[in-house]
């Protein structure tokens, strides 16, 4: 592991292309989930989709971001992470160079002593169900919520959670995506 026991308590970027091109929408993702994986703890769903709550002060949800913030939320370990992106960017033996200047710059990505992290994501309505579906805890469809963004969009209360397909190409597109961690 890169940083020890940090890394799993810290957003890790989906910069890997290969988990798109076998899930490249939230209507696949979630397909797959329901014919294929039945947990979001597979490793195939983490490697393309994170978990989401739509809402920061909904009271519904298994992990609130209010009760995690300070400990983290993780279930499973990130394993070899740093090695897997060095490899299909074609410089595998760089692995070392990495951590050697992650730790002369002091990069610690459990966010320094507290470890809180907070990534907040607004993904562009018209878009978000292209990217995203709700669901119940371990990724189950929400069949109340099936067309999230009109979930969102209306006027009674947001609740619930989201999995969001975290591809590359829609975060890396101001006009869809924007993000904001906190540490």
């Amino acid at each position: 592991e890169l940083f020890g026991d940090a890394v799993p308590l810290s957003p890790l970027p989906r910069l890997r292309l290969d988990p798109f091109r076998r899930s490249p929408t939230a209507r696949i993702l979630c397909h797959r989930h329901v014919s294929t994986w039945r947990s979001d703890h597979a490793s195939d769903f983490r490697d393309a989709a994170i978990c989401c709550t739509t809402n920061l002060f909904a009271h519904d949800n298994e992990a609130r971001p209010w009760d995690v913030w300070r400990n983290g939320y993780h279930v499973l370990h990130v394993n070899n992470f740093l090695e897997m992106l060095l490899k299909d960017a074609g410089i595998p033996d760089s692995v070392r160079d990495v951590r050697d200047l992650a730790r002369q710059f002091q990069c610690d990505p459990s966010g320094g002593t507290n470890g809180a992290h907070l990534l907040q994501i607004f993904v562009r309505r018209d878009v978000v169900n292209d990217y995203a579906y709700a669901s119940m805890p371990m990724g189950h469809p929400d069949e109340r919520r099936k067309d999230l963004a009109r979930h969102l969009d209306g006027k009674a209360a947001v609740w619930g959670q989201a999995r969001l397909l975290a591809h590359p190409l829609l975060f890396l597109r101001p006009e869809l995506c924007h993000v904001f961690c906190f540490a």
